[in-house]
């Protein structure tokens, strides 16, 4: 297989909330990333919300278009919550990584996998998952988890 450029675009804001990128999912609250609104919508509304943000933020029609533009690659940021598993997070966000992969391939578009959120926050942005504090390599089950995610991500 011949190793050719790579020539991207970046997905972020679709399975990672920022605020700057996705403000009218945080509409009407006081939430600053994705931890704090799925706490303060609860997981009901959350879960609403979300499903609708992430059906139609990245469509079959996004990749195409990227595909196109005479692009090859994609970058997925995810968070370790995205099986689902690690609460006030909600779940729903794996399958559209599963139709992110139908999509690429039909377009002939690679996929990056981006970890872009553990367990403990790795930098304290809203990117993180959690603003603030920087704990994950303070906590030895925040890197415990984040290799139960990578290890779950893999086999998956």
């Amino acid at each position: 297989m011949k190793i050719s450029e790579i020539k991207g675009v970046n997905l972020g804001g679709w399975l990672v909330l920022e605020r700057w990128i996705a403000s009218d999912v945080f509409r009407d609250t006081d939430a600053n990333d994705e931890y704090s609104l799925c706490l303060e919508l609860g997981s009901e509304q959350a879960v609403k919300r979300l499903a609708q943000h992430r059906g139609s933020f990245i469509t079959e029609q996004t990749i195409a278009r990227i595909a196109d533009s005479g692009l090859n690659t994609v970058r997925l940021p995810v968070g370790y919550w995205l099986f689902g598993d690690a609460e006030p997070f909600v779940d729903g966000a794996s399958r559209h990584v599963d139709q992110l992969f139908s999509w690429a391939q039909k377009y002939s578009i690679r996929v990056i996998l981006d970890i872009h959120a553990v367990p403990g926050s790795q930098n304290g942005w809203d990117h993180s998952g959690r603003a603030g504090e920087i704990s994950w390599h303070k906590d030895p089950s925040n890197i415990e988890a984040t290799l139960d995610f990578l290890a779950h991500l893999c086999v998956r």
